[in-house]
């Protein structure tokens, strides 16, 4: 995943973090990532095993709280 759109478009199955995680893009102290947690998206998160993250050092700090 990569934290722009652009550049998620240059991975194979690449997605934002923002939609990956459901970030809001402004991130505050209150920040809360919004799952249902039986979701099909959190059952293929849990399933991860690696999560490469581009431009990781972009984001907002509050965003890895």
């Amino acid at each position: 995943m990569a934290s722009s759109g652009i550049t998620s478009l240059f991975l194979p199955g690449g997605e934002t973090s923002h939609s990956v995680f459901k970030i809001p893009l402004q991130p505050n102290e209150t920040l809360a990532c919004s799952f249902n947690k039986r979701s099909e998206h959190v059952k293929s998160i849990h399933k991860t095993m690696l999560i490469m993250w581009g431009e990781a050092s972009m984001m907002n700090r509050l965003v890895f709280k």
